[in-house]
């Protein structure tokens, strides 16, 4: 997988920015999501003055802040953090090299953004951004989904598909996940099985997907409702609406994706 390179220059945050109610709700609203760490290490003076110099680009990423607050608020975390904000920007999750004030350089890579699936594998930002890449939204609380569960498995698990990677996106939080396979229509039906990189609502990952694509064409809403696909294809991210129509899909990518096989956008 060729894997691209980006180089940001960090310069010292000094311009204050003003801007109306919607502008600061905007701002907060970001934070919560993307470094809820931020007000908890933080001095309240030092969040608001974090908050004050921010500014968004075109796109909806961040691309102006204070970089000695944004060290000193995430600790330890801080580089997952900044190659997070800056792989936002450019969209595209290869090593990234930073050059502060004084010249001094750090690479961030991919294997910075760490996630743990249900099964408690590990997994970072590039193992499940690639363009053979799958994603299902879908939930233990939706019939549809659930009786679908042993199909997709025998789709995800047909060696006659192995060149794609199947990634099951929980609406759901791990306790309502457990109490499902205690139950007898888990019995029945069972659940998206290891086939899937499977991640439960915890972590997050359909707001990471929805901030990765933002922007993209088609400018799709992801995680509104259950059972759905987004795949890439012919370089715009796809929605369709009925999961059922997973091999579909497949074998229609297959066709674009020709002989070589599936390529990663990343």
């Amino acid at each position: 997988m060729k894997i691209n390179h980006f180089v940001f220059l960090l310069l010292s945050s000094s311009i204050m920015l003003t801007g109306c109610k919607d502008a600061l709700q905007e701002k907060k609203d970001y934070l919560d999501l993307r470094i809820p760490m931020l007000k908890k290490n933080l001095t309240e003076k030092e969040f608001n003055q974090f908050i004050e110099i921010m500014e968004f680009d075109e796109k909806g990423n961040l691309y102006e802040m204070d970089y000695e607050l944004l060290e000193k608020g995430t600790g330890d975390k801080h580089d997952s953090v900044q190659y997070r904000i800056n792989a936002d920007m450019v969209g595209i999750y290869g090593d990234i090299t930073m050059v502060d004030s004084l010249g001094l350089e750090k690479l961030l890579t991919p294997d910075l953004v760490v996630y743990n699936t249900i099964d408690e594998k590990k997994v970072n930002i590039a193992d499940f951004t690639k363009g053979n890449t799958i994603y299902m939204i879908t939930s233990v609380n939706c019939g549809p989904c659930v009786q679908f569960s042993k199909e997709a498995n025998k789709i995800a698990s047909d060696p006659a598909n192995k060149d794609f990677q199947f990634v099951a996106l929980f609406g759901d939080p791990m306790i309502r996940i457990e109490n499902y396979k205690k139950g007898k229509l888990y019995e029945k039906l069972g659940l998206l099985d290891e086939h899937w990189l499977r991640f439960s609502n915890e972590q997050k990952i359909i707001n990471e997907i929805k901030q990765m694509y933002k922007g993209k064409p088609g400018n799709i809403e992801i995680g509104k409702s259950f059972p759905e696909l987004y795949y890439y294809k012919n370089g715009e991210f796809v929605r369709t609406e009925d999961a059922h129509q997973l091999q579909e899909v497949i074998n229609d990518l297959k066709k674009t994706l020709g002989s070589n096989g599936p390529k990663s956008n990343y």
